[in-house]
């Protein structure tokens, strides 16, 4: 697994600061299902919605973090302590 370099944690952590909207409830759940593993599908039926639903709300979560992908975004929430702290 990559991991971000110290400077990039920090620019991160800055960009988020200065994000005015904050993260749902419903895209946390989508990041942790992203961080567990999960494809779309499995996290739309572990959340009952739709999967054209989940893929606009992970599509969210890409832009208020500035990811790129899944993966960049799992490390982002990582980083950023959005899925329990810089320690896995």
């Amino acid at each position: 697994m990559t991991t971000l370099s110290p400077s990039a944690t920090r620019s991160a952590r800055r960009q988020l600061r200065s994000n005015r909207e904050p993260f749902t409830d419903r895209e946390l759940a989508v990041l942790r299902g992203l961080a567990e593993g999960r494809t779309g599908d499995q996290i739309a039926a572990s959340l009952r919605i739709l999967a054209r639903t989940e893929r606009r709300v992970r599509a969210g979560v890409y832009r208020k973090l500035g990811a790129l992908n899944g993966p960049h975004a799992v490390n982002l929430g990582w980083a950023l302590g959005l899925l329990g702290g810089e320690d896995r």
